[in-house]
Parts: C-alpha cells; structure tokens; sequence
C-alpha cells in the first residue's frame, strides 16, 4: 500500500487530522524513484480535506547514482521543491489550521524575512477563509509595525 493511501486510511478509520511535512513529502517521492516533476504524485489519494497542519522547512537535495536524496536542514532556506508541495497543499487543503516554520538552528536575520514570505502565501494561496483572514491580519499588523 503507498504512504498516501495509508496515511487516509488511517486517518479515515481513526478520525483524525493529519499533519503533513512538505520537506517529508519531497523526500519520499525521491525514495519513491520520482523526479522533480512527479513530486505531486499522489497527494489526491490522500483526504486532503483532513489535513490541519502543514509544516515547512529547509533542505537540501542530492544525487548519488542517479537517484534524488533529500536532507531535512531546518537552519538552511527553503528549497523551491519543499516550496513546490507547500504551495500545492496550500491549494487543496480546506481545513488546515496551523503552518509550521521549522527553522531551529537558523540565522536569526533570515527567519523574520521567511515568516513573511510563508504568511504571504498562505494569504493567497490557501483555500480556508478563516486561515487567509488569520494570517492577512497577520501581514498587516507587521506592515503597520
């Protein structure tokens, strides 16, 4: 059974949320054998109507052997593959909640800067109402600062 499928199972069965991390998503397409093209592959099997979290956060990616490796980094920036899936969950996940920024470990000049860039696309991007609201009122108290 693919992650994907297990994972709506068993968030179905149990009734339950799910979390999803969009660097994790990356890394298992590649130990899938996906390219950068198919990093997509399967999300719609999952009941994307459950997730309620999303978190992000840095990486690298590597090849060795003609196979795709990714290394979660949380000190490093956010690569445009994590970026690639954050933005797509963003699209198609009608009750997420919350978004995480891993970032442990970061240069505390370059976190405020990626806060606002995450806040931003979850304002328009994301397709819950009240998540928009949250975080446009967000973006707009720290432009007021």
């Amino acid at each position: 059974m693919d992650i994907f499928t297990w994972l709506g199972e068993l968030a179905i069965q149990t009734d339950c949320g799910l979390l999803l991390d969009a660097g994790h998503v990356v890394s298992h397409q590649f130990s899938m054998g996906r390219r950068h093209g198919e990093l997509l592959f399967g999300l719609n099997d999952l009941p994307l109507e459950r997730v309620i979290e999303i978190h992000v956060a840095g990486g690298t990616i590597s090849e060795k052997n003609d196979k795709l490796y990714y290394g979660d980094a949380h000190d490093l920036p956010i690569i445009p593959e994590t970026m690639q899936v954050f933005r797509a969950l963003l699209s198609r996940c009608p009750n997420l909640r919350a978004v995480c920024l891993e970032c442990e470990g970061t240069i505390t000049q370059s976190i405020l800067p990626m806060i606002q860039t995450i806040r931003s696309l979850v304002s328009r991007v994301s397709i819950n109402p009240e998540l928009i609201e949250k975080t446009s009122h967000s973006l707009r108290k720290a432009a007021a600062t």
